[in-house]
Order: C-alpha cells, then structure tokens, then sequence
C-alpha cells in the first residue's frame, strides 16, 4: 500500500486544491480553468470529474482527458441498494494513466479531479499525487470537506488552498509561473 503522506521535499511542491463546498460545480471550474490555461498556450494535462445520468436516468460517473477529450467511465454498476464502493477499479486504472501519460509528457500543470476516500487510505489515484509531487510538476485537485483533514495529513501542510473561483486560480497560476517567459509548449518543451 503507498504511504498517504508526502516525505518533506527540499523544494517547493507546485500543488494547489480546491475545498468543495455545497452549490460549487468544482469539476466545471476546474475544466474551465484548464481551457483557459491551454488558450494561453499552456499544456494542460490529468482529469476531470463528470457527473450525469445515463439513458435510464441512474447516476454515472465518468472523467475526462483533458488533452484527448476521452471520456473514461469510473462507475461501475453494483445494482439498486448496494452499498459497495461504486467505483470500477478498471476505470480508475485507466484514469491513472492518463495522468501518468500527462507527467510522462511534461505537461506544465496536471489535474487530478479529486482527492478522496481512495487515496486518504493509500489507494485510488495516491501513487499519481505522489509522483507529480516528488516531481515537483505543478498540481491541482479539488478536496471534499470531509476529506480535508486526511489532504492535510497527505500533503503535510505544502498545498495551497485556493479560493474556488477563476479569478483566483489564475492568481494561483501566476504564482507557480513566475519566472517563467513563457508555456512550456511555446518552447517545445
């Protein structure tokens, strides 16, 4: 099992998150954000998080690339009254590597749509966090508020909370980006 905690870097880790509250489309905001980086020029790379009902009005859960626009089921369906995990293990690795391909790639910021009850118990996407930290490539995720206190516990106090708007994402970004001329993707990076 991966340990849920970060070993103290001796760098600065690049890693902001969102706490979600009641009302917020966390997942709109952080697609948003992501296509407002790459019309900046930036590449953007991981998933986000997509929720709608299928043909027969039961809730899916699916993610999308955000490079590729693939959309990859992470639901699976345990029937009416389960009260199993509802998460496909197959999707969930097929999510994993897409945002393995996004660090491979040297994407400039990586999102991971959530940390959750997965990776607070050493599962789930964890490995991923942990090597875009160790890597010092910039990283944002949204956490619930149910989750925050194992977030802290996995992060050890090196994120950024940020204020679940544009306006401050972008203020995030800078802040990640300064010194920086220009995207990685202007430089063929």
């Amino acid at each position: 099992m991966e340990s849920t905690a970060l070993s103290e870097p001796d760098f600065d880790i690049p890693l902001g998150y969102l706490v979600c509250r009641d009302g917020l489309d966390v997942d709109a905001l952080l697609a948003g954000f992501a296509r407002s980086l790459r019309d900046q020029g930036w590449r953007v790379g991981g998933i986000v998080q997509r929720k709608s009902p299928d043909a027969g009005g039961a809730p899916t859960m699916v993610v999308e690339d955000l490079r590729t626009g693939d959309i990859i089921n992470i639901r699976q369906d345990l029937g009416r009254g389960s009260e199993s995990c509802h998460l496909d293990p197959a999707g969930i690795v097929a999510a994993s590597l897409v945002v393995q391909r996004a660090i491979d790639d040297g994407c400039d910021l990586v999102i991971i749509n959530r940390f959750g009850k997965l990776e607070s118990t050493g599962s789930g996407l964890l490995s991923e966090f942990n090597r875009a930290a160790s890597e010092a490539v910039p990283m944002l995720t949204a956490v619930a508020r149910t989750m925050v206190e194992p977030w802290t516990r996995f992060c050890g106090g090196y994120g950024t909370a940020i204020t679940p708007d544009p306006g401050a994402l972008q203020a995030w970004w800078h802040s990640v980006t300064a010194g920086r001329d220009r995207p990685r993707s202007a430089t063929g990076r």
